[in-house]
């Protein structure tokens, strides 16, 4: 099948405070799936939700993904339908064992959730996101960020910033906590050349997007595993308070 070629790439590292890495991360050059889930919940109940989560997506869309890319199906409300309908059925069974043992709503384990799906040919993407890992395009020298955080921070900057800031860790949003998902999907098209970074907040907490453009702009010709770890180096060498992780994917 002719289309846009696609590099990827994936570092992942529990940073310098966390005792258990929650992030994880799932790269699947066959479906050109890629996504990047932080664990939530402590005691070690995060990094379960989040690679369960990435699991059943994976599970999921690895028959329907298949069928529409065989068709060479450019229905983007079908490739839509079919990832809305994936974390949907990674939050219901997230969200079945947190009732199982005995969380009420909210609470338990749960986990953010950001990724990217090429459609056929490679020449259009739908990025999701639930949380605050975040989704980046660098493009011509200029960085994007093509994500919004589902956090209270991200709800006081959009009002203004009235008061006191709260904490930059609180969410709105979470795959597993509640009985239903609300996740924003949105179609790209996809632009040559361009780099794609998928990062948990591990690495955005800990180096600015000026940080961000600089590197993938200085690494452009240089490997994709090279960006990652870099990156991830970088947070820790600024304290590593967080788990880091990081794909690139390269257009």
């Amino acid at each position: 099948m002719s289309g846009i070629e696609l590099e990827s790439a994936g570092y992942t590292d529990r940073g310098l405070i966390r005792k258990v890495n929650e992030d994880d991360y799932l790269i699947d050059n066959k479906l050109t799936l890629y996504a990047v889930a932080d664990g939530l919940g402590g005691h070690g109940s995060g990094n379960v939700a989040s690679s369960l989560a990435l699991e059943i997506l994976q599970q999921e869309l690895q028959h329907s993904l298949q069928t529409l890319k065989d068709t060479n199906s450019s229905d983007s409300d079908q490739f839509h339908s079919v990832i809305y309908q994936a974390i949907a059925e990674a939050n219901k069974t997230i969200y079945k064992r947190n009732k199982k043992k005995g969380f009420s709503d909210g609470t338990g384990m749960g986990t953010t959730l950001v990724g990217i799906c090429f459609l056929a040919n490679n020449e259009s993407f739908i990025s999701f996101n639930i949380g605050d890992s975040r989704l980046y395009r660098s493009s011509d020298g200029v960085l994007q960020q093509s994500t919004k955080d589902h956090s209270l921070l991200q709800e006081w900057h959009d009002l203004g910033k009235p008061g006191e800031a709260p904490a930059g860790n609180l969410l709105k949003r979470a795959v597993g906590l509640f009985p239903q998902i609300e996740a924003d999907l949105i179609l790209h098209n996809t632009k040559p050349n361009e780099l794609l970074m998928l990062c948990s907040d591990g690495l955005t907490a800990m180096v600015d997007d000026k940080f961000i453009a600089d590197t993938l702009n200085s690494f452009v010709c240089d490997d994709l595993t090279s960006i990652c770890a870099h990156l991830v180096k970088s947070a820790n060498d600024n304290g590593g308070q967080d788990n880091i992780t990081v794909i690139t994917v390269k257009a």
